[in-house]
């Protein structure tokens, strides 16, 4: 996402948020499909086209928290053990806690990536729940039986956002996690459960595949015909010239 300053019709002038590809100069190859929906969604759409507009800024904005809260997630596993004053009996307890805080913020981030997409994917196949968890029974794409991993994933953030049991064992590469609420669950069963590490890093990197696949298959319905606003750099300190893209240009960055 960028900011960028733009003229308004009042004088002066606004700072607007907007997709990175608004701007010609930060196009680049080899996009991910999912950025490349989030920049023309609201053109696939016949209606509301402002708001899916908002919803795909909104995603784009959990998207980077997610890939945010996962590199501070990897960096506090990479750095736990560089004990300077090793006490024998008593130690404290924080460098757990840096393990789970971020661990705990890119979960929330993910949930909220996945609301998001389902809001936006109802508008884009009508009709559709709106929850992720209820969509994902009628649409294929996001279904559980799938994508073994939501399921699991949508256990570890209810117990960790609800109940907080969770206890890392770093020195095995694993988590300890006790469930709770039976009621709940969609892949583990009450009690004790271990999990992997590298399970939990791997929860976002199989979001942006999923989101994807989901994205490349929505681009097909995009007029490839279709022009749009762009904005163009001329030079330091120069206001911004305003242009149009067509989509099929956008849709070559692919």
């Amino acid at each position: 996402m960028k900011v960028v300053r733009l003229p308004t019709a009042a004088g002066g002038d606004w700072w607007i948020v907007t997709h990175d590809l608004t701007l010609a100069q930060a196009r680049a190859r080899h996009l991910r499909p999912i950025h490349v929906l989030t920049f023309l969604s609201h053109h696939i759409v016949k209606s509301d086209q402002a708001r899916m507009y908002r919803m795909a800024l909104a995603l784009e904005d959990k998207l980077f928290a997610v890939r945010h809260h996962l590199g501070e997630f990897r960096s506090a596993v990479g750095s736990f053990g560089d004990v300077v004053y090793a006490n024998t009996y008593v130690r404290e307890y924080s460098e757990e806690q840096r393990i789970i805080c971020p661990l705990e913020a890119m979960l929330g981030s993910t949930y909220m990536a996945l609301e998001i997409t389902a809001r936006m994917n109802a508008r884009l196949n009508r009709p559709l729940p709106q929850k992720f968890r209820a969509q994902s029974r009628n649409f294929g794409l996001f279904d559980f039986k799938k994508r073994p991993w939501l399921p699991r994933f949508f256990d570890v953030r209810s117990e960790l956002t609800h109940f907080g049991s969770h206890m890392p064992v770093v020195s095995e590469g694993k988590i300890l996690i006790e469930f709770t609420n039976p009621a709940k669950l969609e892949a583990f069963t009450q009690g004790f459960h271990e999990i992997e590490l590298e399970e939990l890093g791997s929860y976002a990197t199989s979001l942006f595949d999923m989101l994807d696949e989901w994205a490349a298959a929505e681009l097909k319905k995009m007029d490839a015909a279709t022009t749009m606003d762009a904005l163009e750099e001329v030079g330091a300190g120069k206001p911004l010239k305003p242009s149009k893209v067509a989509a099929s240009a956008i849709l070559g960055l692919l």
